[in-house]
């Protein structure tokens, strides 16, 4: 077999399937990360920084289902919304569709998720 046909990222496979995204956000996966993510976005300090008053334009790449953007727009949720933005990237459009899908759900202002790989020029 040539391996010209094979994912370069071993995980490639796992991550192309439809349902990955969906998946992932209901099961072990997003639920093994909520510890991380919070202390992430609180030792980050950036929702103290949105709240001083400052412009936040959060990048958050390889975002899969946009753990990390949910807990930063429940925190400045009561912003006006010209104080912050975000834009979410993942190169797998599983996780980007269930991302979009939990933004419409969760009625998210000011952010854009898109599929994209951060390792791509």
């Amino acid at each position: 077999m040539s391996t010209a046909s094979k994912p370069a990222n071993a995980g490639a496979e796992l991550w192309a399937k439809k349902d990955f995204g969906k998946t992932y956000r209901t099961g072990l996966g997003e639920g093994l990360m909520q510890k991380p993510i919070h202390q992430l976005v609180d030792q980050s300090e950036i929702v103290e920084f949105a709240r001083s008053g400052r412009r936040v334009e959060l990048w958050d790449n390889a975002c899969g289902t946009a753990s990390v953007t949910a807990k930063f727009v429940a925190a400045v949720r009561d912003l006006p919304n010209t104080a912050w933005s975000v834009t979410g990237t993942d190169f797998s459009e599983s996780m980007i569709e269930t991302a979009k899908e939990r933004a419409q759900e969760e009625n998210w202002p000011n952010v854009q998720l898109h599929v994209a790989d951060a390792q791509v020029s």
